[in-house]
């Protein structure tokens, strides 16, 4: 896989996605900053292409661990604060605080 140059993170967009947790927008800068197709992306991180598109589109919660499974997997670096933006969601883990992701 391609790195994505460290200056994609700090772009207006990607960085405020990034303060925001907002993993959907994120994941839909990465994708077509690759040129992938939303198979593609899903393939990179291991779950099917429809399970992507709800995330995309904001249909598909995310637990903590899946949040920190998939930014391992593409590279995503997370600089969420502890505080909650709202209108997030999150199911939560048994294992592990829930934190909001959209």
């Amino acid at each position: 896989m391609t790195q994505i140059p460290p200056q994609f993170w700090s772009g207006p967009v990607v960085a405020a996605a990034l303060a925001e947790c907002d993993l959907p927008t994120v994941l839909e800068k990465v994708r077509r900053a690759h040129g992938w197709t939303q198979g593609q992306l899903a393939e990179a991180v291991g779950y099917s292409q429809s399970w992507v598109s709800k995330v995309l589109r904001g249909r598909q919660p995310l637990t903590v661990d899946q949040v920190r499974e998939i930014s391992i997997q593409i590279g995503v670096p997370l600089h969420c604060s502890d505080s909650e933006p709202e209108g997030m969601t999150i199911r939560r883990s048994a294992e592990t605080s829930a934190r909001p992701w959209r």
